[in-house]
């Protein structure tokens, strides 16, 4: 019952390969500039130089280490293709999706218990994740800033597979933007934004990514947005059902059990939560028909 549930979820959104933090860090290697422009729509996918300029200066440099300052800045002056994902606001409670961005592990793991892609996310430290896309892709991703509404990821690694006949190398700055506002029914919606900075080492690569950057920014673009509803489905699927979360929790053996056992909780509590708001709805409305 509690993998039918999950996989409502994953029919309703994210089919994608990753999480909306990992997606074009699993990409990176594999391989968009569109005629959209910032101003026209700021939802929208762009690679204008005005979106650019502006995703660079969110970026906390001052926050980070010299070293990690140093790999940063030398992919945004070396950026073979930067673009900024869809901006989309879901449905989903704000602590799920916390928790979700500081556990990527979490969504990846269902995917692969639920025989759904071949990607997997190993932990290798506090900050620290190893990916493999089953298809040649390996790389190596480090959270070097976290804070509320805000998390920069730093990526590198090489993709090994019949695109190219030698490895690709290369790296990516990925900058995840989040806000939450609560609407007049009580629900919470959430809203993403990700702007991506893209070196690639070979610059034969570097002319066929820039060719075929549109294809891709198109596919990177669907990744992102199916990601976001998946955990948007999954947030409503915690509401409805929690147990099948707390089943299918200890299942998840990529993941520490700790954050296992936090994972149902945030559900149990979710539920909860969304129940007290029903009633106090639905209490509302019959005292409004009173009178």
């Amino acid at each position: 019952m509690e993998e039918q549930s999950l996989r409502a979820a994953r029919s309703t959104g994210g089919r994608g390969r990753g999480n909306w933090a990992l997606t074009w860090a699993i990409m990176v290697m594999q391989l968009g500039t569109t005629v959209a422009t910032l101003a026209a729509d700021p939802r929208e996918p762009t690679s204008s130089r005005a979106a650019r300029e502006q995703a660079t200066a969110r970026i906390p440099l001052k926050q980070l280490s010299r070293g990690e300052r140093a790999a940063v800045e030398y992919v945004l002056n070396h950026t073979s293709i930067y673009r900024r994902l869809p901006t989309r606001a879901v449905d989903c409670d704000p602590k799920l999706y916390a928790f979700l961005v500081e556990n990527p592990e979490v969504i990846v793991n269902l995917w692969e218990v639920m025989g759904i892609g071949l990607v997997t996310l190993d932990r290798t430290g506090p900050d620290t994740f190893r990916c493999a896309d089953g298809q040649g892709t390996l790389c190596n991703v480090k959270v070097l800033h976290h804070a509320p509404g805000l998390q920069v990821v730093y990526a590198e690694g090489s993709y090994d597979g019949p695109l190219f006949r030698r490895p690709v190398k290369g790296k990516c700055v990925l900058l995840l933007r989040s806000r939450q506002h609560k609407e007049t029914n009580g629900r919470y919606y959430v809203t993403s934004t990700m702007d991506t900075f893209i070196h690639l080492e070979r610059g034969g690569v570097h002319l066929i990514a820039k060719t075929f950057q549109p294809l891709i920014g198109k596919v990177a673009d669907y990744n992102f947005v199916e990601t976001v509803n998946f955990v948007s489905s999954l947030s409503r699927t915690a509401e409805v059902n929690p147990d099948g979360i707390a089943k299918v929790s200890p299942r998840l053996k990529r993941v520490a059990p700790d954050v296992q056992e936090e994972f149902a909780s945030i559900a149990a509590n979710l539920s909860q939560r969304s129940a007290g708001y029903t009633k106090l709805r639905r209490a509302a409305h019959q005292q409004a028909r009173r009178r």
